[in-house]
């Protein structure tokens, strides 16, 4: 089983890669915010309207499904583009956000939304069977856009990838996305204020261990490749 760091460890160290990347972050989320509220204002225009459960309304069937389509198809691309934000800063990279943004749609992005798609569908039937599944395979599934950000070009595969690199390592990831859990419940005191400071942060944190995952999940695959070229020398237990 890979080994990673103790959590404080990823803690610390989210906040020392995070300095001086919050302007760049913020500035990232306020235009992916912003595109979202405009394509999801949009579609709500042509949404039904109802009342105690009488359609007042019917709008515009059509359009408003498109426009969710599209809204899906664009927090596919967020969700990877944010994935090589925080990968970048949790290499201590300077940022880019002309470049991040651009990423999503020049890397292959119908494998992001494919991807998002999947995901959403069988997390949606892990749910159905109760909720504990369900956050256990989304916690399976988590470097499924890690594992596409680092070349895996099949979405079905990233996700399969996902699974064996989490496998032992699921409640780790949990643990360590509880140690916020106070300060997003005191973010709320804050009218949101304290967020744009603690999930660049937990994200930050994620990031560091998948970086530890991955690497020792490819020195494992390495390791197995190189024991089946390399056959046992049937003369060894002779030589002296």
């Amino acid at each position: 089983m890979a080994q990673t760091q103790t959590r404080m460890y990823y803690k610390n160290e989210a906040k020392e890669v995070m300095k001086g990347q919050y302007p760049s972050v913020i500035l990232f989320g306020v235009i992916t915010l912003v595109l979202t509220g405009i394509v999801s204002t949009i579609g709500d225009l042509f949404a039904p309207t109802v009342e105690e459960f009488t359609v007042i309304d019917p709008g515009i069937p059509f359009l408003y499904l498109i426009f969710n389509i599209v809204l899906f198809g664009l927090s596919a691309l967020i969700a990877y583009g944010y994935t090589k934000l925080f990968y970048a800063i949790s290499l201590g990279q300077v940022i880019d956000v002309k470049a991040q943004l651009q990423a999503p749609l020049e890397e292959q992005p119908f494998r992001s939304i494919l991807l998002r798609f999947f995901m959403t569908l069988f997390l949606s039937l892990w749910t159905l069977l109760l909720i504990i599944p369900g956050i256990v395979k989304a916690y399976a599934y988590a470097m499924s856009y890690y594992h596409i950000m680092q070349g895996e070009q099949d979405p079905l595969a990233a996700i399969t990838a996902s699974r064996k690199t989490m496998f032992g390592h699921k409640m780790e990831l949990f643990v360590l996305d509880l140690s916020y859990l106070g300060w997003y419940i005191l973010g709320i005191f804050t009218l949101g204020i304290l967020y744009i400071w603690i999930i660049p942060r937990h994200m930050s944190a994620r990031m560091l261990m998948f970086n530890d995952l991955y690497g020792a999940s490819i020195a494992s695959d390495s390791k197995k490749d190189l024991q089946r070229k390399v056959p046992e020398d049937p003369f060894a237990a002779y030589e002296r």
